[in-house]
């Protein structure tokens, strides 16, 4: 009796969450890496999942909640809210966000957890269209953009995808591959960070863009994130340090983390160092 009160509590939870946690594991990274908490910030925000840094304006950070179908600006140097909102509409129900500047407009993206669509903004807020994932989806977690090219996981379909986007095509023809559990991306230079749903394992992961714009799907970095009541959700990076929001739901707390990790872009290529130290 007591066995099957707790798996029922812990199904509670699970589906209290934007998706489950999950036992597989993903391809290992040539380099399992680690971090430092230089910050965090409890944000006071309700069902909030998304978080996109601004390219191009001063230490501008937003997080965007489902609950009321909001996105809220966050000062990066004090980790405070600054008071600017602006509503999502259009039928999105965000998840993920990111956001990318481009020469006919710079842009914010929004995974919709109902519809299967990504949501599409210019930066004062307003909406721009939206474009439907691959066929057969019917919600999208993490969303990433850059290099030319949008970036899409569908969590319960355990897929990734992506194509082509440069500000102004109105569909997308995406290219798809097995990833499991993904939640959060965010596309850095010539590389995309993601976030799983996995417990006790490796949950944040680093993989390179190749020139064409497709991943290559071995990893170059890794670390276990373990930190608040809740798994990694949204993530973002600004070239120094590495932003994650686990989302807020029900009991968790609404934390926002700034973190060193032992990576960089400007250090040596780190595919090519993970396979030097493995030969060691």
């Amino acid at each position: 009796m007591a066995f099957i009160l707790l798996i029922t509590l812990a199904l509670s939870v699970l589906a209290s969450e934007r998706g489950d946690s999950f036992g597989a594991q993903n391809p290992a990274a040539f380099v399992k890496g680690g971090y430092t908490v230089v910050a965090s910030y409890d944000m006071g925000l309700e069902s909030s999942y998304g978080i996109a840094i601004e390219d191009g304006a001063s230490n501008r950070l937003w997080i965007s909640c489902y609950s009321d179908l909001t996105n809220y600006e966050v000062d990066m140097t004090t980790g405070q809210l600054t008071g600017n909102t602006w509503p999502i509409t259009n039928g999105i129900d965000p998840n993920d966000q990111a956001y990318c500047q481009y020469g006919s407009g710079n842009q914010f993206f929004f995974g919709s957890y109902i519809g299967g669509d990504v949501g599409v903004f210019d930066d004062s807020g307003s909406h721009v269209r939206n474009i439907s994932a691959p066929s057969g989806w019917t919600e999208v977690f993490g969303t990433a953009a850059g290099h030319d090219m949008l970036y899409i996981a569908g969590d319960y379909s355990c897929r990734i995808a992506w194509g082509s986007y440069t500000g102004t095509e109105s569909s997308v023809s995406w290219t798809t591959a097995t990833l499991l559990g993904v939640f959060g991306m965010a596309v850095y230079g010539d590389h995309i960070f993601i976030t799983t749903g996995y417990l006790g394992s490796e949950n944040i992961y680093i993989f390179e863009i190749n020139g064409d714009g497709s991943l290559n799907m071995t990893p170059v970095w890794s670390t276990i994130f373990t930190e608040g009541t809740s798994l990694a959700r949204s993530i973002d990076y600004d070239g120094e340090y590495l932003w994650v929001y686990p989302e807020k739901y029900s009991s968790t707390t609404s934390t926002l983390y700034k973190l060193a990790i032992d990576w960089a872009p400007s250090s040596i290529e780190q595919s090519t160092w993970g396979q030097i130290k493995a030969g060691f």
